[in-house]
């Protein structure tokens, strides 16, 4: 599950004054009105995979919770072109049309991950000059240093929003590769370039033992960065019996930001 944090941690709610009146302008005392919400302005969303195609309960359970939503693996490397050259968006293309049909945003994930293990095997045989073709070639078909990734982006296309996801850094603190100070040096780096502009904080959240104090002083600092922040992904480790899961549950932790 994944959705969007108010930086400012303050409820999303005030007072609204209806005025009814006829045609003419005359006021119109003691109508009663009903107001039905139809869509809604702060978006939560969950992970769905290739299952949810031809799966009409699912679906239906699916529409009637979520507003938003991102693929699990149908749109990363190896899953678009695991043979060089020949690509297959055949089931994303399915996924997106669901999703377009009920009206659902989508959070592409992702166009290029680190880890080897999510590549396709011929990409890592390349090296040089020929891995940098391959990637060009994958921003193109999605529409250079990290700087080059953004820039090509939004070239291809200048609507497109635009995160910087990482992990953790809300989580915990002892991973040195992903501190939030990291973070935000990463992130102004990129501003000084010209043909940049970050549109978003996304931060992944992988849950042991929810340190809210920690994720407090973390979303305060990254909050100095003036970009809205997503949680773009929210479990507690399967390490833990589901008593526990529950009882560390990341969403009650969460609510407290909101208030």
């Amino acid at each position: 599950m994944w959705f969007p944090l108010n930086t400012h941690f303050q409820a999303r709610k005030r007072a609204v004054t209806i005025h009814v009146s006829k045609e003419n302008g005359e006021s119109v005392e003691g109508a009663e009105v009903t107001v039905e919400q139809i869509s809604k302005d702060f978006p939560i969303g969950s992970a769905i995979s290739k299952t949810i195609l031809g799966n009409i309960p699912y679906q239906e359970w699916f529409v009637k919770r979520f507003d938003a939503t991102v693929f699990e693996n149908e749109l990363k490397w190896y899953a678009t072109e695991p043979d060089q050259g020949k690509l297959n968006y055949t089931l994303a293309d399915k996924m997106m049309n669901f999703v377009r049909a009920n009206r659902i945003i989508a959070r592409g994930h992702n166009i290029f991950w680190e880890d080897p293990k999510y590549n396709p095997d011929w990409v890592r045989n390349l090296t040089g000059e020929d891995l940098r073709s391959a990637v060009n070639r994958r921003i193109k078909n999605w529409g250079r240093t990290s700087y080059g990734f953004f820039a090509a982006a939004r070239e291809i296309d200048s609507l497109a929003t635009l995160f910087f996801n990482d992990f953790n850094v809300v989580e915990t603190c002892s991973d040195e590769k992903s501190t939030v100070d990291e973070y935000i040096a990463r992130v102004r780096e990129l501003q000084r370039y010209d043909g940049i502009r970050m549109d978003g904080i996304g931060l992944e959240g992988h849950f042991t033992t929810p340190n809210v104090a920690l994720m407090r002083a973390i979303l305060d600092k990254l909050a100095t960065l003036q970009l809205p922040i997503w949680l773009t992904e929210i479990d507690i480790s399967s390490s833990l019996d589901h008593r526990s899961q529950v009882h560390k549950s990341l969403f009650s932790g969460l609510v407290q930001f909101a208030i």
